[in-house]
């Protein structure tokens, strides 16, 4: 490239030949038309993505969410007890839907700083046995005073020391350090308030031992915490998945989540590219779990006879979510796909002076003001069958078994709220009909999902797909 090309090229050709290096990671994809002109494409992780070049240029693009809300709303849902509070939360952040991986470190704080307002840090027990004089009165029976003052046995005394270096404190003040580095990494008019919290609760917790902590310490903080430290057991399920979600140790981060649901990048000075992005596929598999009290399930593959010329391996393949009710056995597949909407609405992406926002799935050429997509077609509702296969060999594992199995779509709440079902699927030892996939859509816009934490709608949904099928598997 001449001296001459270099100087006509725009922030966001730098903008683009960095991205291009990261691939899937930060979920834009670059495309370049005949005059070499980028454009950017978004896939389905959203939040925020940065670039600073050499002369101090920054410039950013925000992807967000096609069902506006959805993902800092499934992100206060999963978090369980606290999901009326993370909302109210929500409501405060006017700017957490760009950064989700700073609403979830600002939240953590906000709990944190809350948690040392009434609870003082409390130190570990420590029993030890004294033998010798006793100082002080003694409180005891006659009996005993008298044997010991004129006997002069050793009478076993325990003492409690209490100390806060620990680790429950150890954890609390490295996840506390790792939210206040992703905090001051965005610009300081978005999480201020957060950063002082957090500076107030580094005070808190000054006299505490820094730690590098992975995944063995949440497992020997369990007994702890079902013991005397029980009051810690909500701030360190929040610190746990702060840990789990936000990359927070590099290489080491892989030993807490094999796919980290958020993804936080500081800026470098080998490409100047920093982001904060969550994956949506992931955050819906984790809601859908969340709502059902379903679970991931491994499941062996076995392969026998192999040999040089056979390059297979023992495999296993995982459900999304497996949930064991009374009476049947469900095996779901999260679909992370837009369907059962009558209405879809137009996407547009827009430039705002440095700052490009785009939806999930859209497009963008630098140099135009605003792209207009056309409405989704009707064809965007026809399931796939690949899918469908997939989820009947879930349901038939020998480890498993079941006659039913669902796909499960998101959906913002519009169109009819019909449950269409397929019979006849594979071979099932529990129903002369196969397997039944039902097709079932799991509203994520924030209505249904306030609607979902209060009213549970979608687990009677899935019930009355069972009971249906039961019903029409006796009347044939």
């Amino acid at each position: 490239m001449t001296e001459e090309d270099q100087q006509d090229r725009s922030i966001w050709d730098e903008f683009a030949e960095a991205l291009e290096k990261f691939g899937k990671r930060t979920g834009i994809s670059i495309e370049y038309d005949r005059a070499g002109k980028p454009t950017f494409r978004s896939g389905n992780k959203v939040g925020f993505i940065g670039y600073t070049n050499e002369a101090g240029e920054t410039c950013s693009i925000v992807v967000e969410p096609k069902i506006p809300g959805s993902a800092v709303g499934m992100l206060c849902a999963i978090l369980g007890f606290q999901a009326n509070k993370a909302f109210e939360f929500q409501d405060r952040q006017t700017n957490s839907n760009e950064r989700p991986c700073s609403w979830l470190a600002a939240f953590f704080i906000s709990e944190l700083q809350h948690f040392l307002a009434n609870i003082r840090p409390r130190g570990e027990e420590r029993e030890e046995e004294l033998h010798g004089r006793i100082k002080g009165r003694m409180l005891m029976s006659q009996y005993v005073k008298r044997n010991y003052i004129h006997r002069r046995i050793q009478v076993p005394c325990r003492f409690l020391d209490w100390t806060m270096d620990n680790l429950p404190n150890q954890i609390l003040k490295s996840t506390l350090k790792r939210c206040l580095s992703i905090l001051r990494n965005h610009p300081a008019s978005d999480f201020s308030p957060s950063i002082g919290q957090g500076m107030s609760a580094m005070k808190s917790l000054s006299s505490i031992s820094e730690i590098r902590i992975g995944l063995q310490h949440f497992t020997q903080v369990k007994p702890m915490i079902s013991g005397s430290f029980r009051p810690y057991a909500q701030i360190l399920d929040l610190a746990w998945m702060v840990a789990s979600n936000l990359d927070m140790f590099d290489l080491y981060g892989e030993d807490m989540q094999s796919s980290p649901l958020l993804s936080v990048q500081k800026s470098s000075q080998n490409n100047g590219l920093q982001w904060d992005l969550i994956d949506m596929p992931e955050l819906f598999e984790r809601y859908l779990r969340h709502v059902t009290n379903g679970r991931k399930r491994a499941l062996a593959l076995k392969v026998e006879h192999s040999s040089q010329k056979w390059l297979f391996k023992n495999r296993t393949i995982e459900p999304d979510c497996v949930v064991e009710g009374a009476t049947a056995t469900v095996v779901l597949d999260a679909k992370y796909k837009r369907m059962f909407e009558e209405a879809h609405v137009s996407s547009h992406s827009s430039q705002e002076g440095a700052v490009l926002r785009m939806v999930e799935w859209s497009k963008f050429t630098e140099g135009q003001d605003r792209v207009d997509l056309p409405a989704s077609s009707s064809n965007t509702r026809k399931p796939n069958l690949g899918d469908q296969y997939q989820v009947v060999a879930y349901a038939t594992h020998r480890e498993i078994r079941t006659a039913h199995a669902g796909l499960v779509y998101p959906s913002n709440g519009q169109g009819d709220d019909i449950s269409p079902k397929m019979h006849n699927l594979g071979y099932s030892t529990m129903s002369m009909h196969g397997v039944t996939v039902h097709f079932l859509a799991l509203r994520i816009d924030l209505d249904g999902i306030r609607d979902e934490f209060q009213h549970g709608h979608f687990l009677d949904k899935l019930q009355a797909c069972l009971d249906d099928t039961e019903a029409g598997d006796e009347h044939k």
